[in-house]
């Protein structure tokens, strides 16, 4: 038989339950606007029911509740949906900090204006053709020095600028990895302050909130993965090492490197080896700011690219200007006069000095106006060797391969792949007709190797191995080079690429044809670019430049419809990431954020629940009160 009391035990744990409810609800509206707090909830159950199966239970019939308990507080979190939104966060970061560092590159160059660098080579060229026609004018010489002053200034300014901001982007992956450590650190804390309260099989739900925000912040400046324990702790890598491992923490350093300018390398503390990132804020600042390829050593990256670029037009215009410039005679009859300094290896510039950043007018010409060398013969009037130098504008002394960094209107194999102009013959193929069985070691391919073709936003990537390492091309119907060409031209013309594809007899009637790729157009924006993905070993077209040479101008513009398009990309790609995150953000927050409204109904639910568990209890007492009080009273 229940106790008389039985009521009231109901009551109790209905008040309780009613009142926890009501706490969660508070502490939820509490902090409705507290960054990362995710909403709670109070999960109900009934208690287990009276009585239960046994030799000994009562005769009544059924069994009776016995009132109510919160079985756990619960946080609304979907970890499915932070897990995306932290790997589009990396790549967020990744794409922000590039366009970040281009733009500011854009600044630096400064086109079109009267300032710039084309600007003033454009005015140094018209000097000397000034000068062509009144040789004997000082007037005239003087403004060929001013000028020749002004190219070297402006080679030396842009040099500073890209040093400058070289130092910038250092300064920031040190404080990267600053944030990287004390992020690390915090979240070993709390895991060891969530250790003992998930052991006793609580959850440390307000812990896990400002944990979860620490690995979104984590997650935006490097590519991290995230692991958690059975007991509620969390490990966190990078680069396949574990920078967190419960409470314990693997700091990250930033070490000065004396071979790249005593720029920093980001090495594990421990034992200095070197941090992999492949994603993240950091990961965009190293390639702006430039990195030493573990592979060859080389100092490479999107700043050092430009300043070598700069060096080679710096040598380029002083040593072809010298060369012509000595053989010239003075206004005194003489000759061997260098306009600018000259460059000698090992000599000038100092080590570590670029050469932009050394470019000078010499000594004798800033000396004297009589030094410039304006004619081919010491006649008074000739000015044949000013108009030579002038017309340096239009020579073709550039290398535009190295000048347009691997974006191109026309690419050409450097090694002929077939001896028939409908490519179902190749060199290589020693009687079998398959590409990667003739031409090619299917050995030396990396899973998943690719050709991709880009131009401008669109591209297309055809397959060479598959993610086992097995042949792509022969199942995708691709077996002669005819075939690759077909394949080429088809994908391009679906998506829209001004581009094709064609065999190219080269040299000239040697039965031998190359490759070539090439675009409709020479607009910027019909820059083609091709990537080997995943080649190795001698598994490789050999793609190069068709268009070995161009002018002094023709090599700068290249440079800038570069950083143009990759700017460009980058502000693109982080509008896309920008939207894909907050879209992603939003689902989340319908899921964790704090609905005021939706808490004030819980407020009242859970008060007309206590309201009524409390009523109960009045009820259960006038009953008692009439047992105790007023039975077996007579009047």
């Amino acid at each position: 038989m229940r106790s008389t009391f039985f009521g009231l035990e109901i009551a109790r744990s209905a008040i309780q339950a009613q009142q926890r409810a009501l706490d969660v609800t508070g502490h939820n509206i509490a902090n409705a606007n507290s960054p990362g707090y995710t909403r709670q909830e109070a999960v109900l159950g009934a208690k287990a029911p009276y009585t239960v199966p046994g030799m000994n239970r009562p005769t009544s019939p059924g069994q009776v509740g016995t009132g109510v308990a919160v079985e756990e507080i619960r946080r609304l979190r979907d970890g499915f949906i932070d897990a995306q939104i932290r790997t589009e966060n990396k790549n967020l970061g990744y794409w922000e900090a590039k366009r970040d560092a281009l733009q500011k590159i854009e600044v630096i160059l400064n086109e079109p204006s009267d300032a710039s660098l084309r600007n003033v080579l454009d005015q140094f060229w018209q000097a000397w053709q000034e000068l062509s026609k009144n040789p004997e004018s000082l007037a005239v010489r003087s403004v060929v020095r001013q000028r020749g002053i002004a190219v070297a200034e402006t080679f030396n300014h842009l040099d500073q600028l890209y040093r400058e901001l070289q130092s910038d982007l250092n300064d920031n992956i040190k404080v990267k990895v600053q944030d990287i450590n004390s992020i690390a650190q915090q979240i070993a804390e709390i895991n060891l302050q969530i250790l003992p309260i998930e052991a006793q099989g609580d959850r440390a739900n307000d812990l896990r909130d400002k944990r979860d925000l620490l690995l979104d912040k984590l997650a935006k400046i490097a590519d991290i993965r995230i692991s958690e324990n059975k007991l509620g702790q969390v490990n966190v890598s990078i680069g396949g090492r574990e920078i967190v491992t419960g409470s314990q923490v693997s700091l990250l350093q930033a070490v000065a490197n004396p071979a790249n300018n005593g720029f920093v390398d980001v090495v594990w503390a421990d034992d200095r080896q070197p941090v992999r990132f492949s994603a993240g804020e950091i990961q965009g600042l190293l390639e702006a700011r430039g990195y030493s390829d573990p592979s060859t050593g080389e100092f490479k990256g999107i700043i050092p690219e430009l300043r070598k670029e700069l060096d080679m037009m710096a040598k380029t215009i002083v040593e072809e200007t010298n060369k012509l410039h000595r053989g010239g005679y003075d206004l005194t009859g003489n000759q061997n006069n260098n306009f600018f300094k000259p460059y000698v290896e090992g000599v000038y510039p100092p080590s570590g000095i670029s050469l932009a950043q050394a470019m000078q007018v010499d000594d004798a010409i800033l000396g004297s106006l009589n030094a410039i060398a304006a004619g081919n013969t010491p006649e008074a009037g000739d000015g044949e060797n000013a108009l030579e130098i002038a017309q340096l504008k239009h020579k073709q002394l550039m290398d535009l391969t190295k000048g347009q960094s691997g974006l191109l209107s026309t690419w050409q194999t450097e090694k002929p792949y077939a001896t028939r102009a409908d490519g179902l013959t190749s060199v290589a193929y020693s009687g079998t007709t398959n590409i990667l069985g003739g031409l090619f070691n299917l050995a030396d391919f990396q899973p998943n190797a690719a050709l991709v073709f880009k131009q401008g936003d669109k591209s297309f990537t055809i397959s060479i191995t598959d993610g086992a390492g097995a042949d792509a091309l022969t199942p995708a119907g691709i077996v002669t080079v005819n075939d690759l060409l077909a394949k080429i031209n088809s994908e391009a013309l679906a998506q829209g690429m001004d581009l094709t594809a064609s065999l190219v007899e080269k040299p000239p009637a040697s039965g031998q044809y190359v490759l070539e790729v090439k675009a409709g157009s020479k607009g910027l924006d019909k820059q083609i670019t091709i990537e080997e993905r995943n080649f190795q070993g001698a598994a490789t077209f050999g793609w190069a430049n068709a268009n070995v040479t161009g002018t002094v101008d023709d090599f700068y513009r290249s440079q800038l419809g570069k950083i143009g398009v990759d700017s460009q990309e980058a502000s693109r790609m982080v509008e896309n990431q920008q939207l894909l995150v907050d879209q992603l953000e939003n689902r989340r927050q319908s899921l964790v954020g704090v609905s005021i409204d939706e808490e004030m109904t819980n407020l009242i639910r859970f008060q007309h629940g206590y309201n009524a568990a409390a009523r109960l209890v009045t009820v259960i007492d006038e009953m008692l009160d009439k047992i105790i009080n007023g039975m077996g009273v007579t009047r």
